[in-house]
């Protein structure tokens, strides 16, 4: 992903289907979810927690914290109560996107009409 932010304009293809396509930044901006960070020292276990909320697109461990990309940012403070009920000390705030998160947007869509896990 790294090379494709250099790039002019970007498509993403699934098999054989165009998903989305336009400048990186142009992407970015017109990504169909809300990108959140989760810190926290127990990220496995706040993932199990977040995977299965409504409205979580995807839930992926960087290193101690989780990126998580949501339908609304409204789901921010969903995260946040269902960590703490789920007695995990976490911050939860918005992050900029990028391009990993627009693939994933663009291709979560088509595994959701086929079945597919995301």
């Amino acid at each position: 992903m790294d090379e494709a932010e250099r790039c002019h304009r970007l498509a993403i293809l699934q098999r054989g289907r165009l998903m989305t396509e336009g400048s990186p930044e142009q992407l970015k901006h017109e990504l169909p979810a809300v990108p959140l960070l989760v810190q926290t020292p127990t990220p496995r276990k706040a993932q199990q927690v977040i995977r299965d909320l409504d409205g979580v697109f995807s839930s992926v461990q960087i290193g101690a914290s989780l990126r998580v990309l949501v339908t609304e940012a409204d789901r921010q403070q969903t995260i946040d109560q269902a960590l703490r009920r789920a007695g995990i000390n976490a911050s939860v705030a918005p992050t900029d996107a990028n391009l990993e998160d627009v693939f994933v947007a663009a291709t979560h869509h088509q595994q959701a009409r086929e079945g597919q896990p995301s």
